[in-house]
Order: structure tokens, then C-alpha cells, then sequence
């Protein structure tokens, strides 16, 4: 039977004897609950790891042959991406900030700075972790190398001692940006 209704049933027994029976018959709607389950690219649920949306149903058996099913929508979240920006080098003693792009819960920089820019002052690998609003992480580093500047000289030496006529001539600077400020002892 697969519908509510009157239904007369004729059942016989081995004698060949029958007898008729009328049933009443209310048939309740399957009763199916969707789950949504919303993971972060890369979880797991039930032991299977997840990297995009997924829809599956399980089906539950029963011992009098009623099976039921269980549908299951898996929403996958991918993870964020946080683009640091900020400058590939540093002079030693200058500061300069590094920030990052895009709206997040949290931010955790490997320093322990809490926010979404940080102001460095020395080179070095900076690393930073974010948390969106499923909870998902993601991470980026950026690097900040040490600006070296070379300069190549000529050095021709006084006449003698007492001389005053001796040369330093400075060219070929190379490293950082100009322009540049040379300064001898302290002095232009």
C-alpha cells in the first residue's frame, strides 16, 4: 500500500479457508531532513576530506524493508587569501608598514600583532595568519630583505704628510634608491 485509504484484503490459510479484512490504512509522508553541513576547504567530515560543495544521501535500512534516506549538502568554504603588501627592502634604522589586503575576523602576525597592518622596522621573514567568518585559516609571509648600498672609490694619497692635496673620489653607487646624500665625517 502506498497511499491513505479503505482497502478490503481477502487472506486465505492453508485449508483454503478465507476471510476478508478490512483495513483502515493512514500512510504518514516520509519525513526527510536535509543537512547542510558548511566546512573549510580541506576538512573533514565522517573521514573524507573536502575540497568543493558536495551533495550525497546515506540510506538507512530497515529490518521490515522500510529504507530511509538522509540527504547531506556539503558547503565548502574556500580558504582566504591574504595578499600582504609592503616594500621588498629596508634600510637599517627606517621603518615602513606591511598591510594587508581583504576583510577578515582575525589576524595573527607570527610577531603577535593583532590587526591588519604591522610596522616593521628590520628586515626579516614576517608571517601572517588569518581567520574568516566559517572559521576557515589562511596564511601568507612576506620577506624584507636588508637594503645594502655599495659604493665603489679611488683613493690617490697626498704628496706627502703634511699635504692637504690627497683625493677621494667616489662613483658607481649601487643598492637602495636615489638619490643619495655622501657625507665624510659627519660633513657634506
Amino acid at each position: 500500500f502506498h497511499a491513505s485509504g479503505t482497502f478490503q484484503v481477502k487472506l486465505q490459510n492453508a485449508a483454503g479457508l478465507d476471510s476478508l479484512v478490512q483495513l483502515e490504512l493512514m500512510v504518514n509522508p516520509p519525513i526527510q531532513v536535509i543537512e547542510n553541513i558548511g566546512l573549510c576547504a580541506g576538512d573533514f567530515y565522517e573521514g573524507i576530506s573536502f575540497t568543493q560543495d558536495t551533495t550525497f544521501s546515506s540510506v538507512f535500512s530497515a529490518l521490515d524493508g522500510c529504507d530511509s534516506t538522509h540527504p547531506v549538502n556539503i558547503i565548502v568554504s574556500p580558504a582566504p587569501d591574504p595578499q600582504i603588501n609592503g616594500p621588498a627592502s629596508l634600510c637599517a634604522g627606517n621603518a615602513a608598514m606591511l598591510v594587508t589586503s581583504g576583510s577578515f575576523v582575525q589576524y595573527e602576525w607570527a610577531t603577535g600583532e593583532a590587526s591588519p597592518s604591522l610596522r616593521i622596522d628590520a628586515p626579516g621573514v614576517y608571517g601572517l595568519t588569518v581567520t574568516d567568518d566559517w572559521g576557515c585559516v589562511g596564511e601568507d609571509q612576506w620577506e624584507v630583505i636588508e637594503t645594502r648600498i655599495k659604493v665603489g672609490y679611488e683613493i690617490t694619497p697626498p704628496s706627502c704628510a703634511t699635504a692637504n692635496d690627497g683625493i677621494l673620489r667616489m662613483d658607481q653607487v649601487a643598492g637602495g634608491s636615489g638619490p643619495y646624500e655622501i657625507r665624510l665625517d659627519g660633513k657634506d
